[in-house]
């Protein structure tokens, strides 16, 4: 079976269905906001929405930036940094004194 790109076989009854109604795959509106008002009756509702400016994320804000060094962050990636430091310690400084020993010992016994 060949891999279809991202995109639905559009075969049997409802196929498409979700492409058509979701909205997610490709959204005619983009929107910031969206209010919604209920009526006096039953499931009426009238919904009003804002228009965005930019693209989702693009607002240069410093969200990104307040995501990445907020307080859960910084102890993440202080642990990776420490992993980190400790593999290179055994790739550096182990894997050297294990050549050293090799040698040591191929000197002794040839």
């Amino acid at each position: 079976m060949q891999h279809n790109a991202g995109q639905s076989p559009k075969k049997g009854p409802g196929a498409g269905m979700i492409d058509d109604t979701s909205g997610f795959t490709s959204p005619q509106h983009n929107v910031s906001s969206v209010d919604a008002v209920p009526a006096a009756t039953g499931q009426d509702a009238v919904a009003g929405s804002e228009s965005a400016g930019t693209a989702a994320g693009a607002d240069g804000n410093g969200s990104l930036q307040q995501a990445v060094l907020s307080t859960e962050s910084m102890n993440s990636i202080g642990i990776i940094i420490a992993l980190w430091t400790i593999r290179a310690y055994f790739c550096i400084i182990m894997l050297g004194w294990a050549r050293m020993v090799i040698r040591q010992h191929i000197a002794n016994t040839g």
